[in-house]
C-alpha cells in the first residue's frame, strides 16, 4: 500500500461547455436491456453466457420510477439495435436503422415490421419496436431525466445483407463500405480507386436518372402536343449525349488504365451495352407477366450496372478478407472514411438523436479514425448542439489488432501497453488527441486509479492526489471525463472491494457525491444497489463477462439511504 499522504484538494476547474450544463454532475444509471427487467425466469447459465433471457425495453419504463427513488437523474441503456440471433448485449447490429422487437418486447412478441435489412435507406420508417424506445424516451423525460443511448458505429455483425453482398460480390457497392484486412500501400490505392469509382458511379447514375425523368416528361408533352420538331430534337439530343458519354468515358478509361488501350475499352462497353439490353428485356417480360397477373422473383439487390464505363465496370482484383473488431471473425469493421458508409453512420445517428436521445455514447471510438469522429460529431451538434459526444477509448486489449484502431497514434498505443511505463500516464496522452473531435471520454485513467482503491494498492488520499493530476491536465479544455464506478465492461464495485460491503459502502457514497472542482457525469451499474457481486474477474475463463452481466434481482438493500436519503 502506498504510505498516507496529505490530502490535495482538487482544483476548481469548470469542465462541461455551456452546452452541457445540464450535464453536469449527472448521476447516471447504466441499464443492460436484457438483463434488467422483464426477463424469463426459467433461464439457463449457457442463455447468460451466450443467449437472450428477453429483458426488454417495455419492461423497463415500468422501472423508471424506481430508478429516480434512487436519486439518479440519467439512464443509459445498451444498443437496442436489430442485433445478430443471439445478440443479447446488443453490440453485434446487423441494422443499425430500428429496434431489435427483441429488446423492445421480449420474447412474447414478434414485431411485424422490422424495417428492410437490405436498405440503408429505410430508417424513415417506423416500426413498433422503435415506438417502444421513443415511449421509453418520453416516460423519461416526463419524469424530468435525461437518457444516453449507446452508438456502435465500427462495425456491424457478418449476417448483415450489405455484408453478404459485398463479399460474395466484389462489384457490389457495398464493397468498400468495409475495411481490407491487407492494409500495405497497394491494396490502400486499390481501394482508393474503387471508392472514387463507386462515387462516379452513383452520380452518373442519379445524372441519368434526372435527365431520362426529364426527357420522359417532355417526351410525353410533344407526343400529346403533336409536335414532331421538339420531338425530333430530342432524339439528336439524345444520341449527342451518348456520344459525348462514350467519349468522355474513353478518356477516364485510358487515364485509370495507361497499361491498356481503346480497343479493350470497346470490348468493356459492347459487353456491358449487352448486359444492359438484357436487363432491359428482362423487366419488360416481368412487366408483361404483371399485367397477366403473374407471380414473378425479381433480384432488387442485382449491382449490374451499365452507367459508368469509365473505369472499366469491373473492380481492380481486390482481397476479400476485411478486418474485423478485435479478432472476432463474426464483426467485421466499418470503412467509415468511405464517404457513403461515414454518412449513412452520421444520419442514423441524428435519427435516434431526433428521437429524443439527450446524450451519445460512442462505442470504441479507438477503432474509426479522428477524422471521422469530428465529422459525427460536427454534423450532431450542427442540428443538436445540446447533446454530448462521449467515447470510450479503451487500448488495453487491442494489442493484437492496432491496425484496427485507426484513431490511435502507433507510439501512443505502444507506451499504453508497454509494461515498463505507466500506462495510466500514457493513457492521459492519448485521451489528449480526443479533445477537440469528441466532447468527452469515459475516464479510464480514473477507473485505473479506482480499481487500485478498491483493491487496497493505495490510500483514499493518493487516490485524490492522483486525480488531481490527471485532471489538472485538463484545465480549460472544456472535455468531459465521465466517472465509471462498474459497467458491463468491468468487475462489480463489490467484487473491486473484496467483496467488502463497509469499505465499497463508503468509497461508492464518496464517488456518488463527487469531488470538489469537477462536475463530470457519475455513472452506476445497475444492481450495485444490491450489492450485486461476481465470484471470478471478467477474465478469468470463456465468455467471463458474464459474471458481471447477471440478471438484476430488485432486493434493494440500502442504495435510498445511501445516496442522499439519510
Amino acid at each position: 500500500m502506498i504510505t498516507q499522504q496529505k490530502s490535495i484538494e482538487l482544483s476548481t476547474t469548470s469542465i462541461i461547455d455551456s452546452n452541457f450544463e445540464w450535464f453536469s454532475n449527472a448521476k447516471i444509471y447504466q441499464v443492460f436491456t436484457d438483463r434488467f427487467a422483464g426477463y424469463k425466469q426459467n433461464y439457463t447459465e449457457e442463455e447468460l453466457k451466450k443467449g437472450l433471457i428477453y429483458g426488454n425495453l417495455k419492461a423497463l419504463i415500468n422501472k423508471l420510477d424506481y430508478i429516480k427513488s434512487l436519486n439518479f437523474n440519467m439512464i443509459w441503456i445498451s444498443p437496442f439495435f436489430v442485433n445478430q440471433p443471439n445478440g443479447y448485449h446488443g453490440y453485434h447490429p446487423v441494422n443499425h436503422n430500428h429496434v431489435d422487437p427483441r429488446f423492445a418486447y421480449g420474447e412474447a412478441i414478434i414485431d411485424p415490421e422490422q424495417g428492410d435489412l437490405n436498405k440503408e435507406n429505410d430508417m424513415e420508417l417506423k416500426t413498433g419496436a422503435d415506438s417502444i424506445l421513443e415511449e421509453l424516451i418520453n416516460e423519461v423525460h416526463k419524469r424530468d431525466m435525461k437518457i444516453m443511448m449507446d452508438m456502435v458505429p465500427n462495425h456491424v455483425h457478418c449476417t448483415m445483407p450489405f455484408y453478404e453482398q459485398s463479399y460474395k460480390d466484389i462489384n457490389n457497392k457495398y464493397h468498400l463500405w468495409f475495411c481490407f484486412k491487407d492494409h500495405n500501400k497497394e491494396n490502400i490505392e486499390k481501394q482508393k480507386f474503387n471508392e472514387e469509382k463507386i462515387i462516379r458511379k452513383e452520380k452518373r447514375k442519379k445524372e441519368n436518372k434526372d435527365r431520362k425523368k426529364t426527357e420522359k416528361e417532355l417526351r410525353k408533352k410533344y407526343t400529346n402536343e403533336g409536335n414532331e420538331e421538339e420531338l425530333a430534337k430530342l432524339d439528336k439530343e439524345k444520341k449527342a449525349n451518348k456520344a459525348k458519354f462514350y467519349e468522355e468515358s474513353k478518356k477516364k478509361f485510358l487515364e485509370d488504365h495507361p497499361n491498356k488501350t481503346e480497343t479493350d475499352f470497346i470490348e468493356i462497353y459492347l459487353k456491358n451495352e449487352s448486359k444492359r439490353d438484357e436487363k432491359k428485356q428482362k423487366k419488360k417480360a416481368e412487366k408483361n407477366l404483371k399485367k397477366e397477373g403473374n407471380e414473378i422473383n425479381t433480384n432488387e439487390n442485382d449491382s449490374s450496372d451499365s452507367s459508368d464505363y469509365s473505369s472499366g465496370l469491373e473492380f481492380e482484383e481486390t482481397p476479400c478478407h476485411f478486418m474485423h473488431f478485435l479478432g472476432f471473425d463474426e464483426l467485421i469493421k466499418l470503412n467509415l472514411d468511405f464517404e457513403p458508409c461515414g454518412n449513412y453512420m452520421i444520419k442514423v445517428t441524428k435519427k435516434w438523436v431526433k428521437m429524443g436521445f439527450d446524450a451519445v455514447r460512442i462505442d470504441h471510438c479507438t477503432g474509426p479514425s479522428m477524422k471521422f469522429l469530428k465529422k459525427l460529431t460536427d454534423e450532431v451538434h450542427k442540428d443538436f448542439p445540446k447533446v454530448p459526444i462521449i467515447g470510450e477509448c479503451l487500448p488495453f486489449s487491442s494489442a493484437a489488432w492496432s491496425e484496427t484502431l485507426l484513431s490511435c497514434k502507433k507510439d501512443q498505443l505502444e507506451k499504453v501497453l508497454n509494461q515498463s511505463y505507466d500506462s495510466l500516464v500514457a493513457l492521459d496522452e492519448m485521451f489528449m488527441e480526443y479533445v477537440g473531435n469528441l466532447d468527452g471520454l469515459i475516464d479510464f485513467v480514473y477507473q485505473g486509479y479506482l480499481n487500485n482503491l478498491c483493491d487496497g494498492k493505495i490510500t483514499e488520499d493518493a487516490f485524490e492526489n492522483l486525480l488531481k493530476i490527471h485532471y489538472d491536465k485538463y484545465q480549460d479544455k472544456k472535455f468531459i471525463l465521465m466517472r465509471v464506478f462498474d459497467s458491463h465492461d468491468c468487475e462489480r464495485g463489490l467484487f473491486k472491494c473484496g467483496q467488502n460491503r463497509t469499505k465499497f459502502q463508503s468509497i461508492l457514497k464518496k464517488l456518488f457525491k463527487g469531488f470538489k472542482g469537477r462536475n463530470d457525469p457519475f455513472v452506476m451499474y445497475y444492481g450495485t444497489e444490491d450489492y450485486m457481486t461476481q465470484l471470478s474477474d471478467n477474465n478469468s475463463q470463456e465468455y467471463g463477462d458474464w459474471a458481471c452481466r447477471q440478471p438484476m434481482q430488485f432486493n434493494y438493500e440500502f442504495m435510498r439511504k445511501l445516496m442522499g436519503n439519510e
